[in-house]
């Protein structure tokens, strides 16, 4: 797949082994969303670092993360809010992942109800100003399911 970028065309084999992705980007724009799709299938690795979503972001980073069935690290810090808490579909969609760093307003309480049994840690930012579903994360914890038996290290943080 050839990719514009930086005003020159990339070359982006679909086959390529790359497996670790660190995006840092101010906006999740069509060229952000071309890195991920083309990769999709070779990553295990993927640092998401934004400072805001754009037009479609969300739902088409959706998408794509619902396609990564090699995914073992995904962290998704974003600057400002999302629009949708569309992180709380995409977990049970992974079932490889070992780690998650989910920011504010990617997640939601329904979140708990969706941890896949690899996962070993889970990071969740949430903020002071919106209700931070601290509740929901201690019944969570109270009733850890059998099915997360890898699950070591829970990290909740606020802003």
């Amino acid at each position: 797949m050839v990719l514009p970028f930086l005003g020159r065309n990339l070359d982006i084999s679909a086959t390529t082994p790359i497996k670790h992705l660190h995006l840092h980007a101010y906006e999740l724009d069509k060229n952000a969303i071309n890195f991920i799709v083309v990769l999709q299938s070779s990553l295990s690795w993927l640092d998401l670092q934004i400072e805001q979503w754009g037009d479609a972001g969300e739902g088409v980073l959706r998408h794509a993360l619902s396609r990564m069935s090699k995914l073992q690290h995904l962290a998704v810090d974003a600057q400002y809010m999302a629009h949708y808490p569309f992180m709380d579909e995409i977990l049970p969609r992974l079932p490889t992942l070992q780690y998650v760093h989910y920011s504010y307003g990617t997640w939601s309480a329904a979140l708990f109800i969706a941890i896949p049994p690899t996962l070993d840690c889970l990071s969740l930012q949430g903020s002071l100003l919106d209700s931070f579903p601290i509740d929901a994360a201690l019944d969570a914890i109270h009733h850890i399911p059998a099915k997360w038996i890898h699950l070591h290290s829970i990290i909740l943080a606020a802003d």
